[in-house]
C-alpha cells in the first residue's frame, strides 16, 4: 500500500435523481474528497479500491456514496544550470554553496513529492586579467611585458613567471605590476614564443588560488 503525500478538502458535487414520470427532480449532494498522489505512489489503495491513476471517480457502498479526485501531481528529476559572483554564496533551490561543481539533492516538491535537483553551478569572476599576446623589447612604445587587472585594489600576486619554450624559466617575481623586459641574464632574448604562468588571490574568495596562463610573442 502506497501512502499519500498530502489530502485537501474539495468542493461538493451535486447530481440530480429524476423520477420515472419525469416531473419531480430530487437533487441528492455527494461530497468529494480530493488528494494529491504523487506519480510515483500509484497505484493507491482508498476505502479498499485500488486505482491506478488520477481522475474522477464516483464510489459507492451499501451505506454511503461520495466523489473521490485524486490529483497526480508530478515528481522531477530536472537539472538546474545557475551562475554566482566569487566571494557570494548560492543559496536557492534548497543550495547553499560558493565552489564551482555540480550537486545532486533530493527535494520535497510543493505538493510533497520528493524530487531529484541537480544543479550546475558556476562561479563567475568578476576580476578580468588581461595579457598582451605580442611585446617589442626596447621598441618605443611596447618595451615590456606585464598584465593588466580590473580589480587591483582585491589582487594578491603569488608568482608572475615565463618560461621558453625548452622550459627554462627566463623571469620570476612575486611583486605586484612587476614586468618582463624582454631579457635573459642580461641579454635581449631573440624573437620566439614564451610561456607565462601567473598564481593570483582575490580579497573575496577566502584565500583561494587562481591560475593564469598563455603564450606571448616576444618580437624583435
Amino acid at each position: 500500500m502506497k501512502y499519500w503525500c498530502s489530502i485537501i478538502l474539495a468542493l461538493s458535487v451535486f447530481t440530480a435523481c429524476v423520477y420515472a414520470d419525469g416531473v419531480d427532480t430530487v437533487t441528492v449532494e455527494y461530497d468529494t474528497v480530493a488528494f494529491d498522489v504523487c506519480m510515483t505512489d500509484f497505484p493507491v489503495v482508498y476505502d479498499s479500491i485500488e486505482y491506478a491513476e488520477g481522475g474522477l471517480y464516483f464510489v459507492e457502498h451499501t451505506d454511503t456514496a461520495y466523489y473521490l479526485l485524486l490529483k497526480s501531481r508530478p515528481v522531477y528529476n530536472d537539472t538546474i544550470k545557475d551562475t554566482v559572483r566569487q566571494g557570494r554564496v548560492y543559496d536557492k533551490n534548497g543550495f547553499y554553496l560558493t565552489a564551482q561543481g555540480v550537486y545532486t539533492k533530493e527535494l520535497t516538491s510543493m505538493y510533497g513529492c520528493d524530487s531529484v535537483v541537480s544543479l550546475d553551478l558556476t562561479v563567475w569572476d568578476d576580476m578580468y586579467t588581461l595579457f598582451p599576446n605580442a611585446f617589442t623589447p626596447q621598441g618605443e612604445n611596447n618595451n615590456f611585458f606585464t598584465y593588466w587587472v580590473s580589480d587591483s585594489l582585491n589582487f594578491e600576486l603569488e608568482s608572475f613567471e615565463i618560461f621558453d619554450r625548452k622550459g627554462t624559466r627566463v623571469f620570476y617575481t612575486n611583486k605586484k605590476y612587476d614586468y618582463w623586459d624582454g631579457t635573459y641574464k642580461g641579454k635581449v632574448c631573440e624573437t620566439a614564443v614564451f610561456v607565462y604562468r601567473m598564481f593570483y588571490r582575490y580579497r573575496f574568495t577566502k584565500g583561494r588560488l587562481y591560475e593564469k596562463h598563455g603564450e606571448v610573442i616576444l618580437l624583435r
